[in-house]
């Protein structure tokens, strides 16, 4: 998804090549002109810590690898084979967040510093689901079925039902996206075909 390069005014999005290559551009928002990146590297999914710090996952012999990037110096270092689709920054921290596959094929999240490269465990997602977002530094939210999950960091360490989306016709949620200042929520899910129009 086209993402605003923290304190420029460039987005960020991934572009299939007609060489069939998954790369991350940047596109100036004046000019239109746009450039990658990341070179040689088939970026999947990314998020920005600021405008020289870019966590992504990249297509890699039929896996995601976690990579973290250093725009500026044109550095990239492979942090994690194999891992998740749902990368974040946490709000009001210097922190990432990642997933990655447990033992049981279920996916938790992570924390990272970027400065240090040090990674904890934060939380396992309901079982079959792959995406989340943070609400605060210390709020989670998910989706499953037609339903949106909290977790809080500060709870009992349990995922809890926020809202109910039934009646909105609405199914098989998976990603989330909040707005910058926390008040609005965009979802992805698949509209329910089979509700009949009255």
């Amino acid at each position: 998804s086209p993402t605003f390069i923290p304190d420029t005014y460039q987005v960020a999005a991934v572009r299939l090549d007609t060489n069939g290559l998954h790369r991350l551009y940047s596109y100036d928002i004046a000019s239109g002109e746009s450039y990658i990146l990341i070179d040689d590297l088939q970026v999947a999914y990314f998020s920005f810590r600021n405008n020289e710090t870019l966590l992504a996952t990249v297509l890699s012999n039929g896996q995601l690898d976690l990579v973290l990037s250093n725009l500026k110096k044109g550095v990239t270092d492979t942090l994690l084979l194999d891992a998740g689709r749902s990368i974040h920054k946490v709000p009001d921290t210097e922190m990432m967040s990642y997933t990655a596959a447990n033992e049981d094929g279920n996916m938790d999240i992570y924390q990272l510093d970027p400065t240090t490269g040090e990674s904890f465990f934060v939380a396992q997602l309901p079982v079959g689901i792959q995406d989340h977002i943070w609400l605060s530094d210390s709020k989670l939210l998910c989706g499953s079925g037609d339903q949106l999950f909290l977790y809080d960091l500060f709870g009992n360490g349990d995922w809890k039902l926020a809202v109910d989306l039934s009646e909105h016709n609405i199914r098989d949620i998976t990603r989330l996206s909040r707005s910058d200042k926390g008040t609005k929520l965009a979802i992805v899910a698949v509209p329910d075909s089979a509700v009949k129009k009255e």
